[in-house]
């Protein structure tokens, strides 16, 4: 077995049995043209297994590549269900009904080991259901390796900064594998987050998604 293939399913195998555990299941549709790409996503989030609240959340996304080396992007995501789901209110990610992100992306070419570097340059606006902003920026430093033409892991590391209180609000480690089968895409990922306010508090993400380009 491929020393990334073991490494996931290890912390896949990990993040089941840790409290708080979060699970994520994702639908997506896209669309490719020369220089641009757009991409039509629902994802469904609950607490656990065991967990019977759940938020659902759509989102539309739109992506411009404006050099060989960048890129820009839009996007908007509005959270479906109610302001009673029962996740913590210090989550960034769950604080808003509606959002809206601008997306400022470079990508190297892929190295002599087969590795390729992107780093994202995210303002995010959150708009909750009172009409109450918050805004972030995010910087997230991915590195994914082609593995086979097919599959390719990937590890990445992300800051959030709350610009309206200047700090640093959270923190995020990603560890993933991309499957690509011909229009057909299957991404499997595990999130760590940690809350670093006051004290520092951490959260497990399993998620699957699945997206087919037209």
């Amino acid at each position: 077995m491929k020393p990334g293939v073991f490494i996931l399913i290890l912390l896949i195998f990990h993040g089941f049995y840790v409290h708080g555990q979060e699970l994520r299941g994702e639908l997506g549709v896209g669309t490719d043209i020369p220089k641009l790409k757009s991409d039509a996503e629902m994802q469904i989030r609950r607490l656990s297994f065991e967990d019977k609240d759940y938020s659902l959340l759509g989102q539309f996304k739109i992506e411009y590549e404006a050099a060989d080396w960048l890129n820009v992007g839009i996007s908007y995501r509005y959270k479906a269900t109610g302001e009673s789901d029962s996740y913590d209110g210090n989550h960034i990610d769950y604080n808003n009904k509606n959002r809206y992100t601008f997306d400022l992306q470079y990508k190297s070419d892929r190295f002599d080991n087969d590795i390729k570097l992107k780093n994202r340059l995210r303002y995010q606006v959150n708009v909750d259901a009172g009409g109450d902003k918050v805004t972030y920026l995010r910087n997230r430093l991915k590195l994914d390796y082609k593995l086979t033409n097919l599959y390719r892991p990937y590890m990445a590391a992300e800051v959030y900064y709350n610009t309206d209180e200047q700090i640093i609000k959270n923190l995020r480690l990603y560890l993933g594998s991309e499957f690509e089968l011909g229009n057909h895409s299957i991404e499997l990922y595990y999130i760590v987050e940690a809350d670093i306010e006051d004290n520092v508090e951490l959260s497990y993400i399993l998620g699957l998604a699945y997206k087919f380009d037209i």
